[in-house]
């Protein structure tokens, strides 16, 4: 295993993403720029992705929120109902006044 892979490891162990800059501080003796991308491309390529799993949200999780959704509707419902009868009122107001 090289030195470049090595660090990779160690970082990715410690949960550090691995970089080109990361690696050449850690490095013991000087690299050429190319071979430390290479050597990161490489052990990048050799690690397994992790794909988190896709999970639905439960019925039960889906029923609350509809039902959060519909009550929300519901106080909207009734703030417009109680706006309409006030523009009734204000309506009926000014057309006796004429």
């Amino acid at each position: 295993m090289s030195e470049i892979t090595k660090i990779c490891q160690t970082l990715t162990d410690k949960g550090i993403t691995p970089t080109v800059g990361l690696i050449k501080a850690k490095l013991t003796q000087k690299a050429p720029l190319p071979d430390i991308i290479s050597g990161l491309k490489a052990f990048q390529a050799n690690q397994p992705h992790e794909s988190a799993p896709i999970t639905a949200p439960s019925l039960t999780d889906r029923v609350v929120e509809l039902e959060k959704r519909c009550a929300n509707q519901q106080e909207h419902i009734q703030t417009l109902h109680e706006q309409v009868e006030s523009l009734r009122f204000m309506v009926k107001q000014l057309s006796n006044n004429q």
